[in-house]
This record gives structure tokens, sequence and C-alpha cells, in this order.
């Protein structure tokens, strides 16, 4: 499994419009072949910082999706909003999961 991380900086006021574009989008990148999920964060102290994962089968299935027409099409929604951004890909290492009631045990 691959991970892309996507740090961005909206323009100031256009926050709102960002995530609703984004959540459109993401349904849309739901549907694509080998998307696992994908995740958006907002900076607690920096509102207009954003930071989006999204999770795919393997780099075939990314590179596939990167280098779609529709891909090109939901990123031009979003690409005027952004001062700037970075985006990394990683290899899934390893997850460890939690469970809730195991912690409501410690002190």
């Amino acid at each position: 499994m691959v991970r892309t991380v996507l740090s961005m900086l909206v323009r100031a006021g256009s926050e709102a419009e960002f995530e609703r574009i984004w959540r459109a989008a993401a349904a849309e990148i739901a549907l694509w072949p080998g998307c696992r999920g994908q995740t958006l964060l907002r900076d607690a102290a920096e509102p207009r910082q954003f930071v989006i994962s999204s999770d795919w089968d393997d780099r075939s299935a990314l590179r596939l999706f990167e280098g779609s027409s529709v891909r090109r099409q939901l990123s031009a929604g979003l690409d005027p909003l952004r001062e700037k951004s970075a985006k990394n890909v990683f290899s899934v290492v390893t997850t460890v999961g939690g469970d809730v009631r195991e912690r409501s045990t410690l002190p």
C-alpha cells in the first residue's frame, strides 16, 4: 500500500470553498480502482493549512489515477484556491491500531 500526503496552504477566505470542492472530488476519487480512502486534515493552529492523505493499493494504481483526465479535472477546482503545496508518496511499512476499550483501563 502507498500513501500520498499533500500539504497545502489555502488562500485566505477560501477555506470553506476548498473543503466543499475537496469533498466532491474525494467522492469521485473514492470510485477509482485501487483507492482505499482519503482524509482531509486542517491545522488547529493555522486554519489555512490543510493536509490530504490518500491510500492506494500500490504505486501502479496511484500512477494510473495521477495520469488520468479525471485527476486533472478534479484538481482544476482546487488549484486556484492554493497558495502553495508539497506532495510526498510513502510506502506504508506497518500500521498499529488501537482499541479504545483497552485505553479506558489505563491510569
